[in-house]
């Protein structure tokens, strides 16, 4: 009786490691999801103040009226790690055209230090922890899985929304469109 239980709370173990998995590496060519109405996940976003990497309070309302790319990682995440080059690229590419990466963890601040350390990015690293990812649930990020990214307007609606490993030529894509869309105005 012992054996038939330690057996099915294997099989449970290893279903939920399964799914974990699945979650993390299933969207990795970061599909854009339903935004729906979020209207308030950007309000949040604007109210928030998150540590950066030296521990110093961020203002998240620093960065409104830009075209914001935000990036919720943590620092155990494989696919998060690989898309960080290619975000500091993005960042390097289009800094001078009022875009502005962000990268909220899920992380404390010490995490985020060390990490930065052996691995340098170009954008704003901020620690979220836990309100992290509640913000990134109102962003739409439902599954709470990472990296999930969330393209905001310059008037602050949501644009778009990405689970998993970004593909960077989509982002590019809605990024180039939105910033068209704002010279427009």
């Amino acid at each position: 009786m012992r054996t038939v239980a330690r057996v099915l709370i294997g099989i449970l173990i290893l279903t939920a490691a399964g799914f974990l998995a699945y979650g993390m590496l299933v969207p990795a060519t970061g599909t854009k999801t339903d935004k729906g109405s979020l209207s308030g996940a950007v309000e949040a976003l604007f109210a928030a103040s998150f540590p950066d990497q030296t521990g110093t309070a961020q203002s998240l309302d620093q960065w409104r009226g830009k075209v914001i790319v935000v990036n919720f990682w943590a620092t155990w995440c494989p696919p998060c790690r690989e898309e960080m080059p290619e975000l500091s690229a993005f960042q390097d590419q289009y800094r001078s055209r009022d875009v502005v990466v962000l990268g909220i963890s899920t992380d404390d601040a010490a995490k985020i230090r060390e990490f930065a350390k052996e691995s340098p990015t170009t954008y704003p690293l901020l620690s979220g922890d836990f309100e992290a990812m509640v913000l990134a649930e109102s962003f739409g990020n439902t599954k709470g899985i990472l990296p999930y990214t969330a393209l905001i307007r310059p008037d602050g609606s949501i644009a778009s929304a990405y689970m998993g490993r970004l593909d960077m030529k989509i982002l590019e894509k809605d990024v180039i469109a939105l910033i068209a869309a704002h010279k427009q105005l």
